[in-house]
Formats: C-alpha cells, structure tokens, sequence
C-alpha cells in the first residue's frame, strides 16, 4: 500500500487548496476529510505516514485530534494550520505531539518546507511564528 498524506480540514476551499499545494510537494497519495472524525477513520485504514489538520476542527479540536491520531498512528507526523501567529497555539499542538504549526497564510514555499521537514522527523513552526 502507497503511503499516505491525509488533510482535514473543515472549509471546502481551504481542504481544496492545501491538498493542491501538498500535490505538488510530496508523492504520498493524497485523502481529503472534512472532519477529523474521517480522518481518524482514514488513518485506520490508510498508511498515513503525515496528517495535516485545522485547529479549529467542529466537533473535535485539533488538540484531541493529535491525541488520538498519536494512539491510532504513533509515526504518523502531524502538521496543524490555523489562524493564530502567537506562538501559544503552536506551543499547545506540539505539547500535544504534533510535528509543527503553520497559519493558513502559509506561502507556498514555506508549506512545502514544513511538510518536507515533519516528514524527516523535524519539528517545524512558521518562521513569523517562531519569532
């Protein structure tokens, strides 16, 4: 089975234009889910060697997310995207264990960084994040 790089998040657009852009960065096969109750359900059945999800999940946070993908999936990296450039969200998905932090104005280049350098086991936060 192809490895995988699942994406969940709840905004149609948004699914749409991260998993173009995550296309065009890594070769794993690509699962979109509107919810991280199928992307939970993808991860049982998939290979999924990255998940990329929203912070701001309905019905389960990002938070809970990591949590339970960690249990399903222990290699599985998790990239989470957001809206706040703080750091305190960042800090708080990390905590959790997932691999990194990008906002949702990530450029292009930069997404590609940070899906190349949570795949090679690195944590990665947005540069105007980590600042």
């Amino acid at each position: 089975m192809k490895p995988a790089m699942i994406i969940c998040h709840e905004n149609p657009a948004m699914l749409a234009g991260f998993g173009y852009l995550a296309e065009s960065a890594t070769t794993l096969k690509l699962i979109k889910c509107p919810t991280a109750e199928a992307a939970l359900q993808s991860l049982k059945t998939s290979t999924a060697s990255l998940l990329i999800c929203s912070f701001s999940l309905p019905t389960m946070g990002a938070l809970q997310l990591i949590i339970r993908a960690k249990t399903l999936s222990p290699k599985t990296k998790i990239l989470v995207t957001g809206d706040d450039d703080s750091g305190f969200v960042a800090e708080k998905c990390i905590g959790s264990g997932a691999s990194g932090y990008l906002t949702s104005t990530v450029s292009a280049a930069e997404f590609a960084t940070a899906i190349g350098t949570a795949c090679k086991e690195s944590i990665y936060t947005e540069s105007r994040v980590a600042q």
